[in-house]
């Protein structure tokens, strides 16, 4: 019997991971994706930096994610998605727990491609492939 299906005896198993699935799905969307226009303009609030130079940080999250996905998602089909999932969540949450503790707008462009390859492993395709079989 699935852990899951401990959780909630009668439940279809199944509704909990997609209930699961639907958090997780939030928090990385949520957080690496919308939220980036709030934690870059705490940073121009706090530092006075540039909004020309977070723009551009940003601008290559999306260009690291966008040349991620199509790799990303092959290594899930031929691996599995849980290693990739778990790897992905790790670097999400560290690179944006570093964010915090940057001094300078340069080192963005160091910790964003991080961000973004966490989000693409962690989040939409990951999320299917752990999800479809149920």
């Amino acid at each position: 019997m699935p852990a899951a299906a401990r959780l909630l005896p009668g439940v279809f198993y199944g509704w909990v991971i997609v209930a699961a699935a639907g958090l997780v799905s939030f928090v990385t969307v949520g957080i690496g994706f919308y939220g980036q226009t709030f934690l870059l303009d705490g940073l121009r609030s706090a530092h006075g930096w540039p909004l020309a130079q977070l723009a551009g940080a940003s601008s290559v999250f999306f260009v690291v994610s966008a040349i991620a996905s199509p790799i990303v998602g092959w290594r899930i089909d031929r691996d599995g998605p849980t290693a990739y999932f778990i790897v992905g969540g790790c670097l999400l949450a560290a690179s944006l727990a570093v964010v915090g503790w940057l001094d300078d707008p340069w080192q963005l462009y160091w910790v964003y491609p991080w961000m973004a390859l966490g989000f693409t492993m962690s989040s939409l395709y990951a999320l299917i492939r752990i999800v479809g079989p149920l």
